[in-house]
């Protein structure tokens, strides 16, 4: 009868080891696709902004254009 009782406890805390390990990793996956996101955004902003320094670049260095988007491309590169 002890070892019923016994093979019941071990058996219950095993399940519930498994549960919360289960959870923790549900949670720690949830998390890493949202880091995974925010760096997939990240080099795709960077990726942006490095074509529109380029390109501002190529505006100034021609000193072709108008007054506003000289500005603008000044302002962006400072």
């Amino acid at each position: 009868m002890e070892m019923y009782f016994l093979l019941v406890f071990i058996v219950i805390g095993v399940g519930s080891y498994g549960y919360f390990w289960f959870q923790k990793t549900t949670t720690l996956r949830y998390e890493a696709e949202q880091v995974i996101q925010m760096a997939t955004l990240y080099t795709a902003l960077k990726s942006e902004i490095d074509s529109e320094r380029s390109r501002c670049e190529n505006f100034i260095a021609q000193k072709e254009g108008s007054f506003g988007n000289f500005e603008y491309c000044k302002l962006f590169l400072d």
